[in-house]
């Protein structure tokens, strides 16, 4: 298409400057050749040319079907072809890389970042953000598998739906449920697991907290069982919902 349109344009310029008998030194060599068919554009001899070209046009581009070159009007653009757009496909190598499939969790997680703050005393954060990093470590060394999943999964099923507060009515004092938010549920499940962790065997938090985290899938979790222990109480006390004081 990119021969077709400056053979052309080679015409055009060509029409243009009939009637010159020469033809300037700095013009280029198209742009000349295009002068010289040009002279002699009644007679058999520039038929012959056309012919040619087409000819010449059939074997660089595949055929010149459709297109009149006595047609085209003078001063006007040659129409070009549109672009088409090219798909980029992925290498085979790409797909089969373990690394390219591997899940990597983002620069700042909203849930690594609040269990960095549940970590952090006296202002040390740096600190606190290490002990995340090295749980991680042992989560996966542990499973051989993503960490950021497990470690989502294990809050979720720590964290309790409700919550139960004490309240006076007369002389009494009853427990009632409330509902909690999904941040609410969140703190309420690192700190459960927090808390559990302690009792954990190992030598430092990152240890205890991975062992803790990966034994709340396994149902082997005190957190699990203070869970279950306070969604009983909610039932019981369910009644107790919308009491006017």
């Amino acid at each position: 298409m990119y021969v077709r349109n400056l053979a052309v344009s080679a015409l055009q310029a060509a029409r243009l400057t009939v009637g010159r008998t020469r033809a300037s030194p700095i013009l280029s060599p198209g742009f000349t050749a295009g002068i010289v068919v040009a002279r002699h554009a009644s007679s058999s001899a520039d038929r012959e040319t056309l012919a040619k070209s087409a000819e010449l046009l059939d074997a660089l581009v595949g055929s010149t079907a459709g297109l009149n070159l006595n047609d085209i009007p003078y001063g006007e653009p040659v129409p070009q072809a549109p672009e088409t757009s090219t798909s980029s496909t992925l290498p085979s190598d790409t797909v089969d890389d373990p690394l390219a499939q591997m899940f990597i969790p983002p620069a700042n997680d909203p849930l690594l970042d609040y269990l960095t703050s549940a970590l952090q005393k006296n202002g040390h954060r740096a600190k606190a953000a290490r002990l995340v990093s090295r749980t991680l470590l042992h989560i996966h060394t542990s499973t051989r598998a993503p960490p950021m999943p497990i470690v989502r999964e294990a809050f979720l099923a720590a964290s309790p739906a409700v919550k139960l507060g004490s309240h006076k009515y007369g002389t009494k004092s009853l427990q009632v449920p409330y509902a909690l938010t999904e941040k609410q549920r969140i703190h309420a499940g690192v700190k459960a697991v927090l808390a559990a962790s302690e009792s954990r065997p190992g030598k430092s938090v990152d240890i205890r907290l991975a062992r803790e985290l990966i034994g709340v899938l396994q149902g082997e979790s005190r957190a699990i069982v203070e869970k279950e222990r306070l969604h009983k109480l909610a039932m019981v006390n369910r009644g107790n919902v919308g009491l006017k004081r």
